[in-house]
């Protein structure tokens, strides 16, 4: 999958065929980053075996007659009832906007770790966030994902491991 710009426009070259490039995450911000999520508009139906290898779900969603909106994941990277405790493995949270992709991933830590959070200190956590004055992104392995398509609305990946995000990080992180 390539992407290309024509009149300041994203687009994205998917097996020989053009889409307008609505969203897409890669692992990483750089080119070389493998793609995990990608939502596109188009004329041509998007086949799982058009996309780079893995193990690609889509779903489409009809917008006009002649046109489609394909949003396509790796599932690996979306599974967050597979967490096990002392096991590496980093998750993505995709919101339809950056406070929604962030409030996301932090609701996603209360109830995993089943976190007693007052909605104020929750709000509290999220707006410290956006102030970026906490260094709350370094200190817990919540990384920004920039968005490559047109919509341009980050995301955010968290890493859990016993060095990273797990239960005792999310409590400190919550202030509890």
């Amino acid at each position: 999958m390539q992407t290309f710009t024509h009149q300041g426009k994203q687009y994205a070259l998917i097996n020989g065929k053009e889409y307008y490039l609505i969203r897409g995450y890669r692992t990483g911000d750089n080119w070389k980053s493998d793609w995990i999520f990608i939502q596109v508009y188009g004329k041509v139906p998007l086949h799982p075996e058009d996309l780079p290898s893995g193990e690609w779900e889509i779903i489409r969603t009809k917008s006009r007659a002649e046109y489609s909106i394909f949003t396509a994941y790796l599932p690996k990277y979306f599974d967050y009832r597979g967490l096990k405790d002392d096991q590496f493995k980093k998750l993505y949270f995709i919101g339809m906007t950056e406070q929604g992709s962030l409030f996301v991933a932090l609701n996603f830590l209360r109830d995993h770790y089943k976190l007693k959070v007052p909605d104020s200190q929750f709000e509290k956590v999220l707006n410290g966030f956006f102030a970026g004055a906490t260094g709350y992104h370094r200190r817990y392995d919540i990384n920004q994902i920039t968005d490559q398509g047109n919509a341009q609305a980050p995301a955010y990946s968290i890493e859990f491991d016993s060095w990273k995000m797990n239960e005792g990080r999310a409590e400190e992180l919550f202030n509890l």
